[in-house]
Protein backbone atom coordinates (compact mmCIF):
# COMPACT_ATOMS: atom_id res chain seq x y z
CA UNK A 1 0.00 0.00 0.00
CA UNK A 2 1.26 3.53 -0.12
CA UNK A 3 4.16 4.68 1.61
CA UNK A 4 3.93 6.59 5.09
CA UNK A 5 4.60 10.28 2.91
CA UNK A 6 1.87 9.14 0.14
CA UNK A 7 -1.09 8.95 2.72
CA UNK A 8 -0.02 11.57 4.02
CA UNK A 9 -0.25 13.62 0.71
CA UNK A 10 -3.49 12.26 0.12
CA UNK A 11 -4.91 13.35 3.66
CA UNK A 12 -3.67 16.75 2.58
CA UNK A 13 -5.39 17.05 -0.92
CA UNK A 14 -2.83 15.68 -2.96
CA UNK A 15 -2.49 13.02 -5.18
CA UNK A 16 1.33 11.05 -5.94
CA UNK A 17 2.57 7.02 -6.38
CA UNK A 18 5.02 5.67 -4.60
CA UNK A 19 6.81 1.99 -5.30
CA UNK A 20 8.35 0.11 -2.92
CA UNK A 21 10.37 -2.18 -5.47
CA UNK A 22 14.00 -1.98 -4.14
CA UNK A 23 15.84 -4.53 -2.55
CA UNK A 24 16.17 -1.93 0.52
CA UNK A 25 14.10 -2.79 3.58
CA UNK A 26 10.44 -0.71 3.46
CA UNK A 27 7.68 -0.41 5.37
CA UNK A 28 4.29 -1.37 3.45
CA UNK A 29 2.08 -0.14 6.03
CA UNK A 30 0.35 3.28 6.00
CA UNK A 31 -0.98 5.21 8.14
CA UNK A 32 -4.66 5.07 9.00
CA UNK A 33 -7.31 7.60 10.59
CA UNK A 34 -7.15 5.56 13.83
CA UNK A 35 -3.18 6.24 13.80
CA UNK A 36 -3.92 9.61 15.02
CA UNK A 37 -4.37 8.25 18.59
CA UNK A 38 -6.47 10.06 21.48
CA UNK A 39 -4.68 13.48 20.19
CA UNK A 40 -6.62 13.15 16.89
CA UNK A 41 -3.84 14.28 15.16
CA UNK A 42 -1.28 12.40 12.84
CA UNK A 43 2.55 12.52 13.55
CA UNK A 44 4.20 11.09 10.43
CA UNK A 45 7.77 10.86 9.66
CA UNK A 46 8.01 14.31 11.34
CA UNK A 47 4.56 15.94 10.72
CA UNK A 48 2.06 16.86 12.77
CA UNK A 49 -0.89 18.35 13.66
CA UNK A 50 -3.28 16.94 11.19
CA UNK A 51 -6.64 16.56 12.61
CA UNK A 52 -7.80 13.14 11.85
CA UNK A 53 -11.68 14.71 11.84
CA UNK A 54 -10.66 16.64 8.79
CA UNK A 55 -9.58 13.20 6.56
CA UNK A 56 -12.48 12.28 4.39
CA UNK A 57 -13.16 9.14 3.17
CA UNK A 58 -10.57 7.70 1.47
CA UNK A 59 -9.70 4.68 -0.78
CA UNK A 60 -6.33 3.86 -2.14
CA UNK A 61 -4.95 3.67 -4.11
CA UNK A 62 -5.89 6.26 -6.41
CA UNK A 63 -5.41 4.11 -9.51
CA UNK A 64 -4.18 0.27 -9.87
CA UNK A 65 -2.17 -0.99 -12.67
CA UNK A 66 -1.90 -5.03 -12.86
CA UNK A 67 -2.22 -7.68 -16.00
CA UNK A 68 -3.58 -10.52 -17.40
CA UNK A 69 -2.24 -13.40 -19.52
CA UNK A 70 -5.80 -16.16 -19.01
CA UNK A 71 -3.18 -18.48 -17.58
CA UNK A 72 -1.81 -17.04 -14.23
CA UNK A 73 -3.49 -14.97 -11.75
CA UNK A 74 -3.10 -11.11 -10.89
CA UNK A 75 -4.54 -9.61 -8.06
CA UNK A 76 -4.92 -5.82 -6.72
CA UNK A 77 -5.87 -5.25 -2.91
CA UNK A 78 -7.14 -1.88 -2.52
CA UNK A 79 -8.36 -0.15 1.05
CA UNK A 80 -11.31 2.10 2.32
CA UNK A 81 -10.71 4.34 5.07
CA UNK A 82 -13.14 6.35 7.48
CA UNK A 83 -16.36 4.20 6.65
CA UNK A 84 -19.09 3.44 8.26
CA UNK A 85 -21.28 0.02 8.76
CA UNK A 86 -23.48 0.94 5.16
CA UNK A 87 -20.01 0.49 3.37
CA UNK A 88 -21.02 -0.51 -0.39
CA UNK A 89 -17.92 -1.41 -2.56
CA UNK A 90 -19.25 -1.80 -6.45
CA UNK A 91 -17.20 -2.13 -9.76
CA UNK A 92 -18.55 -0.73 -12.78
CA UNK A 93 -17.60 -3.40 -15.31
CA UNK A 94 -17.24 -6.98 -12.97
CA UNK A 95 -16.43 -8.73 -16.42
CA UNK A 96 -12.89 -7.16 -15.94
CA UNK A 97 -12.60 -7.78 -12.70
CA UNK A 98 -13.88 -9.83 -9.41
CA UNK A 99 -13.73 -8.35 -5.81
CA UNK A 100 -13.72 -10.17 -2.55
CA UNK A 101 -13.55 -8.12 0.80
CA UNK A 102 -10.06 -9.30 2.84
CA UNK A 103 -7.69 -9.32 5.48
CA UNK A 104 -4.72 -7.53 6.08
CA UNK A 105 -1.59 -8.24 8.41
CA UNK A 106 -1.14 -5.19 9.93
CA UNK A 107 -0.03 -4.73 13.13
CA UNK A 108 -1.55 -1.24 13.92
CA UNK A 109 -4.57 -0.96 14.36
CA UNK A 110 -7.23 0.64 12.00
CA UNK A 111 -10.36 1.30 10.52
CA UNK A 112 -9.45 0.12 7.10
CA UNK A 113 -11.65 -2.14 4.88
CA UNK A 114 -9.61 -4.34 2.77
CA UNK A 115 -10.64 -6.15 -0.91
CA UNK A 116 -8.61 -7.81 -3.45
CA UNK A 117 -9.50 -7.95 -6.83
CA UNK A 118 -8.85 -9.94 -9.39
CA UNK A 119 -8.21 -9.36 -12.93
CA UNK A 120 -10.10 -11.44 -15.48
CA UNK A 121 -9.63 -10.21 -18.42
CA UNK A 122 -7.52 -6.68 -20.00
CA UNK A 123 -10.04 -3.37 -19.53
CA UNK A 124 -10.26 -0.65 -17.21
CA UNK A 125 -12.43 -0.49 -14.39
CA UNK A 126 -14.02 1.97 -11.78
CA UNK A 127 -14.38 1.25 -7.87
CA UNK A 128 -17.01 2.58 -6.04
CA UNK A 129 -16.77 3.00 -2.29
CA UNK A 130 -20.19 4.92 -0.89
CA UNK A 131 -19.88 5.42 3.10
CA UNK A 132 -22.18 7.86 5.34
CA UNK A 133 -23.05 9.96 2.11
CA UNK A 134 -19.70 10.34 0.76
CA UNK A 135 -18.87 8.36 -2.53
CA UNK A 136 -14.94 8.13 -3.25
CA UNK A 137 -13.41 6.15 -6.37
CA UNK A 138 -10.19 4.19 -7.88
CA UNK A 139 -9.52 3.23 -10.88
CA UNK A 140 -8.00 -0.24 -12.38
CA UNK A 141 -6.15 -0.73 -15.75
CA UNK A 142 -5.54 -4.42 -16.58
CA UNK A 143 -3.02 -4.75 -19.42
CA UNK A 144 -3.19 -8.00 -21.52
CA UNK A 145 0.08 -9.39 -21.34
CA UNK A 146 1.25 -12.63 -23.46
CA UNK A 147 1.67 -15.96 -21.28
CA UNK A 148 5.47 -15.73 -22.54
CA UNK A 149 6.17 -12.57 -20.39
CA UNK A 150 5.56 -14.86 -16.88
CA UNK A 151 7.64 -17.59 -18.01
CA UNK A 152 10.85 -15.68 -18.76
CA UNK A 153 10.40 -12.89 -15.72
CA UNK A 154 10.03 -16.27 -13.44
CA UNK A 155 13.20 -17.49 -14.84
CA UNK A 156 15.23 -14.18 -14.43
CA UNK A 157 13.41 -13.69 -10.93
CA UNK A 158 14.83 -16.93 -9.85
CA UNK A 159 18.37 -17.15 -11.14
CA UNK A 160 21.14 -14.82 -11.84
CA UNK A 161 22.29 -13.59 -14.41
CA UNK A 162 26.29 -12.96 -15.28
CA UNK A 163 27.51 -10.88 -12.36
CA UNK A 164 23.88 -9.97 -11.34
CA UNK A 165 22.15 -11.95 -8.60
CA UNK A 166 18.88 -13.77 -8.68
CA UNK A 167 15.98 -11.28 -6.97
CA UNK A 168 14.88 -13.94 -5.01
CA UNK A 169 18.05 -13.89 -3.31
CA UNK A 170 17.31 -10.64 -2.05
CA UNK A 171 13.40 -10.65 -1.82
CA UNK A 172 12.39 -13.86 -0.58
CA UNK A 173 14.99 -13.85 2.20
CA UNK A 174 13.56 -12.77 5.51
CA UNK A 175 13.04 -9.60 5.74
CA UNK A 176 13.31 -9.12 2.17
CA UNK A 177 11.65 -5.83 0.46
CA UNK A 178 8.06 -6.07 -0.59
CA UNK A 179 7.52 -6.10 -4.24
CA UNK A 180 4.47 -7.79 -4.49
CA UNK A 181 0.99 -6.11 -5.48
CA UNK A 182 0.40 -4.55 -2.33
CA UNK A 183 3.51 -2.56 -2.96
CA UNK A 184 3.68 -2.11 -6.39
CA UNK A 185 0.15 -1.84 -7.71
CA UNK A 186 0.31 1.74 -7.85
CA UNK A 187 3.21 2.09 -9.98
CA UNK A 188 2.61 1.63 -13.75
CA UNK A 189 4.93 -1.15 -15.93
CA UNK A 190 7.27 1.51 -16.97
CA UNK A 191 7.76 2.51 -13.92
CA UNK A 192 8.61 -0.66 -12.70
CA UNK A 193 10.89 -1.63 -15.02
CA UNK A 194 13.06 2.09 -14.13
CA UNK A 195 12.88 0.61 -10.76
CA UNK A 196 15.02 -2.47 -11.92
CA UNK A 197 17.26 -0.78 -13.99
CA UNK A 198 17.92 2.40 -12.13
CA UNK A 199 17.57 1.36 -8.60
CA UNK A 200 16.03 4.42 -7.73
CA UNK A 201 12.56 3.72 -6.46
CA UNK A 202 9.45 5.83 -8.17
CA UNK A 203 9.17 8.47 -5.28
CA UNK A 204 12.90 9.78 -6.76
CA UNK A 205 14.72 7.82 -3.78
CA UNK A 206 17.86 5.43 -4.34
CA UNK A 207 17.85 1.99 -3.44
CA UNK A 208 20.81 2.01 -1.04
CA UNK A 209 20.87 -1.28 0.51
CA UNK A 210 22.61 -2.86 -2.32
CA UNK A 211 23.42 -1.92 -6.09
CA UNK A 212 20.34 -2.23 -7.69
CA UNK A 213 20.98 -1.39 -11.53
CA UNK A 214 20.37 -4.66 -13.10
CA UNK A 215 21.53 -5.49 -16.58
CA UNK A 216 18.66 -7.01 -18.29
CA UNK A 217 17.10 -7.88 -21.91
CA UNK A 218 13.75 -6.41 -23.39
CA UNK A 219 12.36 -9.91 -22.73
CA UNK A 220 13.55 -10.11 -19.21
CA UNK A 221 12.54 -7.09 -18.16
CA UNK A 222 8.78 -7.73 -19.79
CA UNK A 223 9.24 -10.62 -17.68
CA UNK A 224 9.90 -9.84 -14.69
CA UNK A 225 7.01 -6.76 -14.71
CA UNK A 226 4.41 -9.16 -15.08
CA UNK A 227 5.86 -12.17 -12.53
CA UNK A 228 6.25 -9.30 -9.81
CA UNK A 229 2.39 -8.03 -10.98
CA UNK A 230 1.71 -11.78 -10.57
CA UNK A 231 2.24 -12.35 -6.85
CA UNK A 232 0.30 -12.49 -4.09
CA UNK A 233 0.05 -9.06 -2.67
CA UNK A 234 1.44 -9.71 0.93
CA UNK A 235 -0.28 -8.93 4.05
CA UNK A 236 -3.69 -9.90 2.63
CA UNK A 237 -6.44 -12.79 2.58
CA UNK A 238 -9.19 -12.99 1.33
CA UNK A 239 -12.10 -13.90 2.93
Amino acid sequence: MPSRWLALALALGTVAVSAAAGCSSSSTSSPKPSDAGSSGNFDLDGFSGIDAAEIDLLILPNESFTGFDGLHTFKVPISVYRADTDLKVTLSDSSVADLRPATYADPQADDGKYYVLTAKKAGEVTITATSRGKTVTSKLTVQAYPQARYTAGERRYQNASGADPACASCHQKAGGADHSPTALSSATDQDIASVVTTGVKTSGIPITAVQHTWTVTPTELDGLVTYLRSLPPRGYTEQ
